[in-house]
């Protein structure tokens, strides 16, 4: 681990972009569908590709252009619900589900909150690039550590300013709040750290619509195993596709 300058500047730059992609996030699942939003925040694969075939000189060729398409039809196919049900206060979205089966009215603000998540996801995924290009290998600890603690450090600012909110919530809630953001924290670490890896030795344009998709399906893959939630088909399908667009994109 070593004090390297331009990777704490690196750093700094994608802690904030997580931290906007994270809390913009959460605003626009309050006020909208949860399949629509998912689906249109995972075309922010779309900046990292396109900047690096405007700035970086990557190549689009056909079959390049086919799987793109291919990804964008897959990524909607799979977040298809029978249901659009919106976010209404605190409750979740199982409650929701159960309480409302028809169509809601997207909340004001949303379309604001939707993209502010797909230009801070597209930028800070462009950031882990950026950085291993300029130094391939390199500084990965360094880019990792400053990043997750400029997030944790907005994060912590945010707790402060509605400590009083938090504290009304009760101390059992709490403590599951804890326990799963310490889970998902860890968990976004190691997946950071290994997309920051693969940065350095694969084309933005290949890698990043295959972690998307691949994100997608493990999601879907998760709610079948652990909420016992059932794919239908047109989600099928949409997987299908997916396991297409990649050989595309690979090709």
């Amino acid at each position: 681990f070593k004090i390297h300058f331009p990777t704490l500047l690196y750093g700094v730059a994608y802690g904030i972009l997580f931290f906007g992609s994270c809390f913009c996030g959460f605003r626009a699942m309050q006020r909208g569908p949860l399949g629509i939003t998912s689906s249109l925040v995972a075309f922010s694969l779309v900046i990292p590709c396109v900047i690096g075939t405007v700035f970086f000189e990557e190549t689009i060729g056909v079959f390049d252009v086919v799987g793109f398409i291919l990804v964008a039809v897959a990524i909607v196919m799979m977040n298809r619900k029978k249901h659009a049900v919106s976010h209404h206060g605190t409750s979740s979205y199982h409650e929701e589900v159960k309480k409302d089966e028809k169509q809601p009215k997207f909340k004001k603000g949303w379309w604001i909150y939707v993209l502010g998540t797909i230009v801070c996801d597209g930028l800070h995924a462009t950031i882990k690039t950026l950085h291993q290009r300029s130094y391939p290998g390199s500084y990965r600890y360094e880019f990792m550590c400053m990043g997750m603690l400029v997030g944790a450090i907005a994060f912590i600012f945010l707790m402060y300013k509605n400590r009083h909110i938090i504290k009304e919530r009760g101390k059992e809630r709490g403590v599951k709040c804890v326990v799963y953001g310490m889970i998902a924290g860890v968990a976004n670490g190691v997946y950071n750290y290994l997309v920051l890896y693969l940065a350095g030795t694969e084309s933005a344009m290949a890698l990043f619509p295959i972690v998307s998709v691949a994100t997608i399906a493990i999601g879907l893959l998760s709610g079948w195993i652990i909420f016992k939630e059932r794919l239908n088909k047109i989600q099928i399908c949409g997987v299908l596709i997916a396991a297409i667009a990649i050989f595309f994109i690979k090709i």
